[in-house]
């Protein structure tokens, strides 16, 4: 199955933000902290383009769709578990948007507005 390059990344990264490099070495922002940092400029990428570009565009705005990804599937993992997120992975590349909204049963900007929220409040601390 070809797997989406958002999960793809956003997988990898999640583990080096969150159990790996950062983890360890406390020096840097958390992840948190720093996407919403983007909000203020316009290096923000909104999530139903990240979730819609292709590998390419993930290289040309690495810092962003990384960190922006990591923190999504961390916010999706801490309030809607392990199960939700493998489903959304296993369905594939195409129509990753559809099948999002399809496995979570609300639109990508709904959680995108909740994730925001979830951003604002951990950068809060």
């Amino acid at each position: 199955i070809p797997i989406s390059p958002f999960l793809h990344e956003g997988i990898g990264d999640y583990v080096i933000y969150y159990h790996n490099f950062y983890k360890f070495w406390p020096v840097l922002p958390e992840p948190e902290k720093i996407v919403q940092t983007f909000l203020a400029e316009p290096s923000y990428i909104p999530l139903e383009r990240l979730i819609k570009e292709d590998r390419a565009f993930s290289l040309k705005y690495h810092k962003e769709y990384s960190l922006e990804a990591a923190t999504f599937l961390n916010y999706i993992l801490q309030n809607y578990g392990t199960p939700h997120l493998k489903k959304w992975f296993l369905s594939g590349k195409a129509e990753a948007i559809k099948t999002f909204e399809k496995n979570y049963g609300t639109s990508i900007k709904e959680m995108e507005k909740r994730w925001l929220a979830f951003l604002k409040e951990k950068s809060e601390f």
